[in-house]
């Protein structure tokens, strides 16, 4: 994964062990190793940029320092940096993990305080470490819109005793402790972590913090001795680990879908690469073309016609044959101005072209040849259009072979000239709409071919949408399109997000309403008149 495919997800990742004045058990050493661990898992499965504290560099890698002490004014900056930075490039995520002891200072009665223990603390000068509360209040002032704090230390539940805010951040809290309690000093959370962080050993190859909260839980049911896991988190999905973020992977930050408009190669080389589920149909039209002078790709608006031949008969021609193929054209008002264009003379020199031309065969391709019906109004044009057209595919030589994409509706239109009907009738190919397998793989295989993962349930879903609906297939590219720039940042698509666009309609609409949002208050008035 390169550095500028990088996600834009930052952690923080502490481990204490040294303190002057407080008597620590040694297993607490543990702690700076199982700190590391982290710091590690959240690098090469998780995306994160990763910052350790205390820090040593022995060679060229940085590692979690056991040896080293931390104070609170090197915490707090820290802290201050991850959450709040100066910087305008803030992270969509940042995580902070703390693996340390935990104290709690007593107010009065009822009221308590608790505290992340920095190495200088010592309670009898009343030198605590980092406050939760000031934490809290840090975060809720934060800008990052995904938070992740997670606490191995004891008391460290004394992080959820303060009146929750609804601030519209996505978040993922955990504590190893409740308020009242000691956390063991092996770091059963950071184990309980690095276990259930591991996309490898997933269903699914990834973890979101729903995933990791079900699983603590299930941990809390059957834990030895009094220690729980306690948890704060909003519902929207947030992203931990994924294979798509593996140091390794082969990530690009490309949206492999089209939204609203046509797959085609000639605009963008790499439409081929993303174009998926007409296998089938590409190959039928492959060995029709080699076989005819004249071939009309017929079928529903929203069917794929176009796509099917700009991004795969015309790509695999050109991979597989030494052919002219000349730009696709669409007929406009004026079909013989462009025909023209095309040939670079007037467009009844087409068979003085042909004759000139020193591949062994040319390829035009016409695509929305409705318009020679619906923009070109003279008569006398399109009749001598088409007969430029037929002249040229009626040669002996089979060295010009017309291409022509249309809706299935207007064959009544073509049906009034003799000449073009019967070749409409002897060479046509119907492009039916896509089988369940098919847009399956139009779905799923762009996605892996960026190196980004898909839910099940998200393509479950979306099939179901489709199903049975005419026209489907540029609404589902939409919101395909939609998705892909609301998750691209987690490299998971899911269904929350799908939903929250309000699926296959509903993303149209949002679509729509954001672009009228944009207009001014005359382009309103034009838009509403219209």
């Amino acid at each position: 994964m390169s550095q500028d495919n990088k996600p834009n997800r930052d952690a923080l990742v502490v481990g204490i062990t040294q303190y002057a004045d407080l008597d620590m058990p040694p297993e607490i050493t543990q702690l700076a190793d199982g700190a590391e661990d982290i710091a590690q898992r959240l690098e090469t499965q998780g995306g994160f940029r990763v910052r350790r504290l205390p820090v040593t560099k022995p060679g060229e890698k940085e590692f979690v320092d056991p040896e080293q002490m931390l104070t609170a004014a090197q915490l707090k900056d820290a802290i201050i940096q991850l959450f709040t930075p100066e910087s305008d490039n803030r992270p969509t995520t940042a995580l902070l993990f703390f693996a340390g002891h935990g104290l709690r200072q007593k107010i009065n009665k009822d009221h308590y305080q608790g505290f992340l223990a920095t190495s200088e603390a010592n309670p009898n000068e009343n030198n605590w470490g980092l406050s939760l509360q000031w934490l809290r209040e840090l975060l809720d002032k934060s800008l990052v819109q995904q938070q992740i704090v997670w606490l191995d230390a004891c008391h460290s539940g004394e992080l959820f005793n303060f009146t929750a805010q609804d601030t519209g951040h996505d978040r993922c809290f955990i504590s190893s402790a409740r308020p009242f309690e000691e956390a063991y000093a092996e770091g059963v959370l950071t184990n309980a972590l690095l276990e259930t962080l591991d996309y490898t050993k997933q269903l699914n190859p990834w973890v979101d913090h729903q995933r990791l909260i079900e699983w603590l839980e299930a941990k809390n049911q059957t834990a030895a001795g009094s220690q729980r896991f306690v948890f704060d988190n909003t519902s929207k999905p947030i992203i931990l680990t994924n294979k798509a973020f593996d140091i390794d992977a082969d990530y690009k930050n490309v949206c492999p879908f089209k939204g609203l408009e046509s797959f085609d190669f000639e605009k963008n080389p790499d439409d081929p690469l993303y174009f998926k589920g007409r296998t089938d149909l590409t190959h039928e039209l492959l060995d029709k073309i080699k076989g005819t002078n004249f071939l009309a790709v017929l079928g529903a608006s929203g069917n794929g016609k176009s796509s099917v031949v700009r991004a795969g008969l015309l790509y695999q021609l050109r991979q597989t044959q030494r052919w002219e193929i000349l730009p696709v054209i669409t007929p406009t008002a004026d079909p013989l101005k462009a025909l023209g264009a095309v040939i670079g003379m007037p467009a009844a020199q087409l068979t003085d072209f042909i004759n000139r031309a020193q591949a062994e065969r040319v390829v035009l391709v016409i695509d929305q040849f409705e318009e020679v019906f619906t923009l070109c109004k003279n008569d006398a044009q399109r009749e001598h259009f088409f007969a430029t057209l037929l002249a040229a595919v009626a040669r002996a030589d089979n060295k010009f072979c017309l291409v022509v994409v249309m809706r299935a509706d207007f064959l009544d239109k073509c049906s009034h000239y003799v000449d073009l009907a019967h070749q409409f009738q002897e060479h046509q190919i119907i492009v039916t709409p896509m089988t369940r397998a098919e847009l399956e793989e139009a779905i799923v295989a762009p996605t892996r071919q960026v190196g980004l993962q898909i839910e099940p349930k998200l393509v479950s879903e979306m099939l179901a949408d489709v199903k049975g609906a005419l026209g489907s297939l540029p609404l589902l590219q939409y919101a395909l399109t939609e998705l892909w720039k609301k998750c691209a940042t987690q490299r998971l698509l899911t269904f929350s997000a799908y939903e929250a666009l309000g699926k296959i309609a509903g993303t149209l609409e949002q679509g729509a309403n954001g672009v009228y949002k944009k207009l001014s208050p005359a382009e309103h008035f034009s838009t509403y008149s219209f």
